[in-house]
């Protein structure tokens, strides 16, 4: 049985509005298992929610464009290593939450993201 909740980052972080960034990757458009062009579609945005014991969650925000073009993958992971944690704050973020088999999944959506604390 399947059963799914819509609700915000704040419920699922402890009413804490930004959440730790550990990734981004983009997400191509695939056909028939093929992947059709090298123009991203969307971007996944990972996270881990520090109001929630650290609980990862991946965010899709649409769009073709790197919504965090000043930050790398390089940076990202020097952040988490170093414990000097990159914050963001998502925009219109919706997280639904569903639960397979008495497990809990989420998912979740954002209009767009930025950083909350970081500074070249």
């Amino acid at each position: 049985m399947k059963n799914k909740l819509v609700i915000s980052l704040l419920a699922v972080n402890n009413g804490l509005d930004y959440a730790i960034l550990t990734g981004k990757s983009p997400v191509y458009p695939f056909e028939n298992n093929k992947k059709i062009s090298d123009t991203p579609i969307s971007w996944k945005i990972e996270v881990a929610l520090q109001g929630s014991r650290l609980s990862a969650l991946t965010v899709k925000v649409d769009g073709a464009a790197d919504p965090l073009p000043e930050i790398s993958d390089e940076e990202i992971e020097a952040s988490c290593a170093s414990l000097k944690l990159l914050a963001v704050r998502f925009k219109e973020c919706s997280i639904t939450v569903y639960t397979i088999n008495n497990s809990m999944v989420m998912s979740a959506t954002a209009s767009g993201v930025e950083l909350v604390n970081f500074k070249k």
